[in-house]
């Protein structure tokens, strides 16, 4: 995973395949329904875009994997 818009996508099948809405998942985390919408939708934080630099500059990539 290269970029916020992949990391979006990938929230939002993880919330879907769960069963939950947008605002089931964000009551469940703790943010507001919007927010979490801006996440799924791609938006980059300065936040992210630094780890996602970071990662790349070093040669690596982020991967998501169900806890075993």
């Amino acid at each position: 995973m290269a970029h916020a818009v992949q990391l979006g996508r990938v929230l939002a099948r993880i919330r879907s395949d769960e069963g939950l809405s947008q605002q089931e998942m964000a009551d469940r985390i703790g943010v507001h329904r919007s927010y979490l919408a801006r996440m799924e939708n791609g938006l980059e934080t300065n936040q992210l875009k630094r780890i996602f630099d970071t990662l790349h500059e070093a040669g690596y990539e982020m991967v998501i994997r169900h806890r075993d």
